[in-house]
């Protein structure tokens, strides 16, 4: 859990991935070094199963969008409140490439409307 760290470099949390080969929860609230690069490293790199990234303001749906389509049917859960830039496309890739998806926090994401909360709610593991 790494809410709330500050100074942390996007060179120094990148460096680390490729060590976290067993890791599969990772928290990162309020690490506002947290991009869309260091998403898309992550995504690719480690074999996430659940994620925080809530208020992590840097992130759009490009980084979450390679999450989505590169944990696929891994990734179980997923916060992101108050990531301020997500929009419907986010939720219509988490809909389409995760099947698994059992837990999703978007709270406060202003740019969500009712056709990206329709996509994701036909996930059926969310609405049972």
């Amino acid at each position: 859990d790494l809410t709330g760290c500050r100074g942390l470099s996007p060179e120094a949390l990148a460096a680390g991935i490729p060590r976290l080969t067993n890791l599969k929860e990772l928290c990162l609230d309020t690490v506002t070094e947290v991009d869309d690069t260091f998403l898309q490293l992550l995504a690719v790199s480690v074999p996430l199963e659940r994620l925080s990234v809530n208020y992590c303001t840097r992130l759009t749906d490009e980084g979450l969008c390679a999450l989505a389509k590169a944990r696929g049917r891994h990734l179980l859960e997923l916060r992101c409140g108050d990531v301020t830039k997500l929009t419907d496309r986010t939720m219509l890739d988490l809909a389409e490439a995760c099947p698994e998806l059992n837990s999703l926090h978007v709270q406060r994401c202003a740019k969500l409307t009712d056709a990206g909360i329709a996509a994701v709610a036909s996930n059926g593991k969310l609405c049972s």
